[in-house]
Parts: C-alpha cells; structure tokens; sequence
C-alpha cells in the first residue's frame, strides 16, 4: 500500500505518497490537480521496479502555501528541497504538464540533482493559441476566471476540485487556486531561450 507522509522543506509542509523500493523516482502532477489524482497508475506499476515519490505541489491538495506565492522557478526550489530533506540520491524526476515546467526548471537550476527529467504537456512560450484556448476553459487572462464559464465546459472536472483541494483551506479554495495559478499560467515569460539551451549539457 502506499504510504502518506508529510515533510518540511522550504516553508512548506509538504504532502507526498511513496511506494516500492530501488532507485528514487519523483513524480510531478498537473497544474489544479493533485498526486493521488495524477498518478495512481504509474506509482502502481512503477513501485515494481521504483521507490516512487509523488508530491502535491505547494498549495494543491494536501500541501500548503502560506506565502501564497506560484512560480515554476519557486516550485521547483520546492522540489529540490524536498529531494535533499528526503536525501534521494540522483533520482529520476518526472513531471506532466505543470509538473512538466517544473522539471525544466529543476534542469536548468539545479542540473546535478538529478540522473535523468522526463517533462510532458510543457510550453516554452505562451502563443496566443495557447491564450485563446485558455479563454475557452473561462481564464480570461491572469487573475482573471469565469467560474460558471469553466463549470460549463468541464462540469466533472470542476465539481473534483473542491473535494480535491479542501484538506488544508477548505471546500471553497479551489477557486483562489485557479484564480493565483492563472497568473503563473499566463506569464508570457516563462522560459528564455538561453535558460532552455542549457538543459542539453546536462550530464
């Protein structure tokens, strides 16, 4: 069975689920959703082969954030910190979609941490088609949500996040999460091309 634990690292008490033995795997969810919904699957099949760590990101699920704050590079301090606390040695880290930005950053800020980064559903830049489909979700631009908007045009995935995201500040946060977490969503400077470049001399 998995096991829930909670560590302090970087201002944060930290959520995460481990499983299984060998060599560290941490996995990284999604933006708005948490481990338990992310990655039930791959922590089963996984475990087989790993000691498979899957966090909740500051302020998702069951993982605070008292500072209130949402950046990637921020993030991805989280993370570093959480594999130094825990003193995983040269663990796989692999992250989708938000996960996935955090995994450039850890590469480009801290690229002997780990062995290997597996990043999925990531964005170097914001386009305006990225904009344009955000607008169809309800996110209007940063800060600013149509809440009916979103409810309307993904009703089962809506209805999940206040049970998702209650643990720690209550049924009605979900909607402070999206409203702060679409100003990082929407930050047209997420990465430079020179930061990018420097993932392909990692060892």
């Amino acid at each position: 069975m998995p096991e829930n634990n909670y560590v302090e690292v970087n201002g944060l008490n930290m959520f995460y689920i481990e499983k299984g033995k060998g060599h560290p795997l941490v996995l990284l969810h999604g933006g708005i959703v948490t481990a338990e919904v992310n990655w039930p699957k791959q922590m089963e099949f996984f475990s087989n082969h790993f000691r498979v760590i899957a966090v909740d990101s500051r302020g998702h699920g069951r993982t605070n954030n008292p500072s209130e704050e949402f950046s990637y590079k921020l993030m991805a301090d989280d993370i570093a910190a959480l594999i130094q606390t825990l003193n995983l040695e040269k663990p796989f880290v692999c992250g989708w979609s938000d996960g996935g930005q955090i995994v450039l950053e850890i590469g480009i800020n801290y690229p002997d941490l780990s062995k290997a980064l597996v990043a999925g559903g990531v964005l170097s830049e914001i386009t305006d088609h990225y904009s344009s489909a955000m607008k169809i979700w309800g996110i209007e631009g940063p800060g600013k949500v149509d809440f009916e908007k979103s409810r309307e045009v993904i009703p089962q995935f809506v209805d999940a996040l206040p049970e998702m995201h209650s643990p720690v500040y209550g049924s009605e946060y979900w909607k402070k999460l999206l409203h702060d977490i679409s100003k990082m969503w929407l930050d047209r400077h997420i990465f430079l091309k020179r930061e990018l470049s420097k993932l392909t001399h990692l060892s």
